[in-house]
């Protein structure tokens, strides 16, 4: 099996593997803003690897040992995060964190892709993720990113008509009403999380809005009765975190069947 890039991940999560601890700071360089494109370069070859993996099997049992070995290894790291799950679920909202602790919230970051990367794989092969899990006491609630609980509730195909085709296109609306629900905060940064999902949303193949800010946010301001200032450009808004949400978003857009 290809494996290089994953077990390069794996091992930047593995803090106990390393005695002098060097990881920490070689993870948390891959978290500077200059740095933020390469986690995703490696999760993307990773997501590449496991696809290669996976249709090299022709048949149900060898594709699921492909996945029970990726499973196997990340649980070896749940001793790590149960260890410092506090670091995590409460001292990541300080605005200063130490470097060990800003490793441990990398770590939570990292194995969240990976996980996602492999329940999506397991969607588009008819794989049982959760039974694969199961069958190795995996603590799923070390992540939480639903997508194969969601897969397996929503198959009927969707026939809503399109809504402010003014606006959006390819049924963007509800990708749209999507993430103003899960992704757009209600308060500070509202402005700069909708600046970023329109442009994303405006750039993607296919688009989903397609009309500019200005006619956008005129919308906007209409139908939710709400007032924007001067608006600012993508690069003063993205982020590592919205970038994956907006990837979480269309992943859950895709398993609407529109």
């Amino acid at each position: 099996m290809k494996t290089k890039k994953f077990i390069y991940l794996f091992n930047l999560l593995n803090y106990q593997l390393h005695e002098k601890k060097t990881i920490v700071k070689e993870l948390n360089e891959f978290f500077i803003l200059e740095n933020k494109n390469l986690i995703f370069e490696l999760i993307e070859g990773f997501s590449n690897e496991l696809d290669f993996n996976i249709l090299n099997k022709t048949d149900s049992e060898n594709k699921n040992i492909v996945i029970r070995y990726y499973l196997n290894k990340l649980k070896y790291l749940e001793y790590f995060f149960n260890d410092y799950k506090k670091v995590f679920f409460e001292n990541h909202k300080i605005n200063k964190l130490n470097d060990f602790e800003n490793y441990v919230k990398n770590c939570f970051y990292v194995y969240d892709l990976l996980m996602f990367e492999i329940q999506n794989c397991c969607i588009n092969n008819n794989i049982d993720f959760m039974i694969l899990c199961n069958s190795i006491n995996l603590d799923v609630s070390i992540f939480d990113t639903g997508l194969t609980m969601f897969a397996n509730e929503n198959k009927i195909k969707k026939t809503e008509t399109p809504k402010h085709e003014n606006i959006f296109s390819n049924n963007g609306f509800i990708l749209f009403e999507h993430i103003l629900k899960e992704y757009v905060k209600p308060k500070k940064g509202r402005q700069s999380d909708l600046i970023f999902y329109h442009r994303k949303m405006y750039d993607n193949k296919p688009q989903y809005i397609h009309q500019k800010p200005t006619e956008f946010f005129n919308w906007f301001e209409k139908n939710y009765t709400e007032v924007f200032g001067q608006l600012k450009t993508l690069s003063q808004v993205e982020t590592i975190q919205r970038n994956k949400d907006f990837s979480n978003a269309l992943d859950w857009f895709k398993l609407q069947n529109y």
